[in-house]
């Protein structure tokens, strides 16, 4: 065995297409290890991402024309109910306060738009139910109740007010609503917070979304909104009166159900092949994937050709993602076209398992769904490139077991790029696990070299072996 592993390194090292039978002077030719390198070409092309599935941890909110198309995006949350809270004997409200809090912004933070709220009256969210960004509004809102006085104008760059983050020494900008008097008196009168299923039957949530202005989007990390009000009371053997003034504050978070609703008008994806076929694209939030082509059956042939009766082993099956749009300036240094960074993640996954993946909450496994994070690589002359590195070797072992077993192999096998975000823990001090991948829910565009270019195009090297 030991041979045989000099014989792959070396063979690794550099060949366009070889084979050779290490150490073929010391065992029966009969039994010897075969081991041999090829490159195949692929095929890419651009498709639309029909939808995602929504779980966002914070929020996009506004509309925005990019190089892709014009992004919408409009928000559906639920508030945390404060278990057990009782508000004091007697006490009255005086007003409710919305509050958007919003770190950065996409687009123009020149030009104005308009936020309005309206309260959630169709079917209740459900914390664990499936919801996608194609999931009709009119579901859960009709738009019959407006909760503001008026909606707010807002400009991202000179916000209405602002708040200071201690941890962070940044200072985060803040939107504020005050709520009808109407809903006040209403939302008031809820006294069952005895638990978030009964809470939610009263009140469903708020959909919040912008009425005009097509250029800009916010990031919206946290929603809350405060009940301030008063009660009176008396100090034991005193009959003096003293009124006392609080606040209550409810939220938005993970605790509860939220949806950013994505719509992408005018999707410009003839006009991005007609600019360049040389690049794809993906974008996030997933309405642009870049669907691979792999010549399963030719790869298969090619091989077995090459080790004749011998069973094949696919040792490395490496494909480099390139991108060709990473910059580490500032944002404003980023050329315009490009709109924003690449994903720091990205998922190669089987075209037939992608909607039961991210519908079921699955992990990746190297025989359906490769996760990735940007890699740097230095080349000779010191050009510094980022990629997404994958090896396919267990899928494509997988898929030619298939034919050994007697199934026909198809033509192809269609994988697809799909930027994610992930949830990690530190299960040691040197090892991290995965234990969440969901669609990427804040905007990335990354730009990689196409599988169709004629000069350095993706393609796919394998690293095979037959006994």
């Amino acid at each position: 065995m030991m041979c045989w592993l000099i014989g792959l390194a070396c063979i690794v090292s550099g060949c366009k297409k070889d084979s050779e039978t290490p150490g073929s002077g010391l065992i029966d030719n009969d039994e010897s290890i075969l081991v041999g390198c090829d490159t195949f070409a692929l095929s890419s092309i651009l498709r639309p991402g029909e939808y995602i599935y929504t779980t966002p941890d914070s929020f996009l909110l506004g509309e925005c024309e990019t190089l892709f198309g014009t992004l919408h995006a409009d928000i559906l949350t639920q508030m945390v109910a404060p278990e057990g809270f009782r508000y004091p004997d007697g006490a009255e409200v005086d007003s409710i306060r919305l509050f958007l809090y919003y770190t950065t912004w996409h687009g123009s933070g020149n030009t104005p738009l308009s936020i309005n709220v309206y309260e959630m009256d169709g079917e209740v969210l459900e914390y664990a139910g499936v919801y996608s960004s194609e999931d009709s509004l009119s579901r859960f809102c009709s738009k019959k109740t407006c909760l503001v006085d008026k909606p707010r104008i807002v400009v991202a760059s000179d916000p209405t007010d602002s708040v200071y983050n201690s941890s962070t020494g940044k200072y985060v900008s803040l939107v504020t609503f005050r709520m009808t008097d109407e809903f006040r008196d209403r939302f008031f009168a809820i006294k069952d917070f005895s638990t978030q299923e009964n809470f939610n039957k009263q009140f469903k949530g708020l959909y919040i979304t912008t009425e005009f202005g097509g250029a800009t989007i916010l990031h919206v990390p946290e929603i809350s909104m405060a009940v301030y009000y008063h009660y009176d009371y008396h100090q034991l053997y005193d009959t003096t009166t003293i009124r006392e003034t609080d606040v209550k504050g409810f939220y938005a978070n993970t605790e509860v159900r939220q949806i950013n609703h994505y719509e992408l008008i005018n999707t410009q994806l003839d006009t991005l092949t007609v600019i360049d076929d040389d690049i794809d694209f993906i974008v996030s939030p997933g309405y642009i994937f870049t669907q691979l082509t792999i010549p399963l059956r030719h790869m298969s042939d090619s091989i077995l050709g090459e080790i004749g009766e011998k069973r094949p082993y696919i040792n490395q099956a490496k494909i480099s993602v390139e991108i060709l749009n990473y910059y580490e300036g500032t944002e404003a240094e980023r050329p315009q076209e490009y709109w924003a960074q690449p994903s720091e993640y990205m998922l190669l996954i089987r075209e037939d398992a992608l909607a039961r993946f991210f519908s079921s909450n699955e992990l990746p496994t190297d025989t359906c769904a490769l996760l990735q994070s940007i890699s740097i690589d230095v080349d000779s002359l010191d050009v510094t490139h980022y990629m997404y590195d994958y090896d396919l070797s267990s899928l494509l072992t997988h898929e030619f077991r298939r034919r050994e077993a007697g199934e026909t192999l198809p033509d192809s096998l269609t994988m697809v790029l799909v930027p994610v975000d992930v949830t990690t823990v530190q299960s040691s001090s040197t090892t991290t696990s995965v234990t969440a991948v969901k669609h990427k829910q804040t905007i990335s565009a990354t730009v990689i070299r196409s599988a169709n270019i004629q000069d350095n195009p993706m393609q796919l090297e394998v690293v095979y072996s037959g006994f």
